[in-house]
């Protein structure tokens, strides 16, 4: 295998168009809006909530451009034509390993609303995770993954963390296509050596450091994920059940009712209960004395951001 002091193939963001219908226009008109900052994220935030709510699938495609023009620290290369390994990795990290061969994401609030839109028995869906991120993921074992979006924070998660797999896998794809040679070698049923995997991961523009994190992330499925990207391209299609703010309460209740029982039981309903989340910061805060120390400036951000958007009908 060819491998050094090659010209670097040329690779370009991919962005919808005015063709492809509403969510193309609706791409179109944020990439040309060149806005930068909070509003910048202002309006990718109200990209996809607002398209979400279109009944039936959306394809990831229509918020790239609004991604793109975020400037996320976290995505700094998502508009370039180079692939950015960091955020590459970051969004792996974050969702399942199944997702090299998800081609549908289902998202909703209650379980009950995934079985309404899926074939077959839900029920019998894989449990999977991911390293990253604590979340409830289930698969069917083909190209559909469902996950619960328990709360806003949790779609401003996950919608970010799709497209960025969708837009760096595609650059990767596209640098694979243009190497004839390197296709072919990815052909083949059994990966190369280990020197020639080091080779591979210069051609696809990944430092050393990040394409040895990849190599570990994607372990013993590194071959027929990198398989998957040559043999094409990701077009995701996500949808959203529900997603009202009448709907997180309900599903707060149905959290609280076990936890309430037991504090019945032992009689400690009127005890203080103290919740710590998945992120190790929320400890801090709470030992601290911080939120006591800010209470106020909180309690003033919480007025002036509130919008009556939980007295919405469902």
């Amino acid at each position: 295998m060819r491998m050094a002091d090659e010209p670097r193939p040329a690779v370009g963001p991919r962005s919808a168009t005015a063709s492809e219908g509403q969510f193309g226009r609706t791409a179109r008109a944020v990439e040309t809006d060149q806005i930068i900052g909070r509003d910048a994220v202002n309006l990718y935030v109200r990209t996809y909530t607002t398209i979400l709510r279109t009944p039936g699938d959306v394809p990831v495609r229509a918020f790239e451009a609004a991604h793109q023009g975020v400037g996320s620290s976290l995505h700094p290369g998502a508009a370039s034509e180079e692939p950015d390994s960091g955020a590459f990795i970051y969004a792996a990290q974050r969702l399942p390993a199944c997702i090299a061969a998800v081609e549908r994401v289902v998202m909703a609030q209650l379980p009950e609303q995934i079985s309404s839109v899926v074939d077959g028995d839900f029920s019998q869906w894989t449990r999977v995770s991911a390293p990253g991120r604590r979340r409830q993921w289930y698969w069917d074992g083909a190209a559909t993954l469902a996950v619960s979006i328990a709360s806003t924070s949790d779609l401003d998660d996950v919608i970010p963390t799709v497209v960025a797999y969708q837009i760096e896998w595609n650059k990767l794809h596209d640098l694979i296509e243009k190497q004839p040679d390197l296709a072919a070698l990815l052909v083949r049923e059994e990966p190369p050596d280990d020197a020639d995997l080091v080779r591979l991961g210069e051609r696809l523009l990944l430092p050393a450091e990040d394409w040895t994190r990849l190599r570990g992330i994607w372990g013993g499925q590194l071959w027929s994920v990198l398989q998957a990207m040559a043999a094409g391209a990701k077009d995701v299609k996500v949808r959203m059940l529900g997603g009202t703010h009448v709907g997180y309460p309900r599903l707060v209740d149905r959290w609280w009712q076990p936890i309430g029982a037991y504090l019945a039981e032992h009689g400690l309903l009127e005890r203080p209960v103290y919740f710590v989340s998945s992120n190790p910061h929320s400890i801090v805060n709470l030992l601290s004395g911080y939120v006591r120390r800010r209470a106020e400036t909180l309690w003033r951000f919480l007025e002036a951001t509130r919008d009556g958007a939980a007295a919405a009908p469902s």
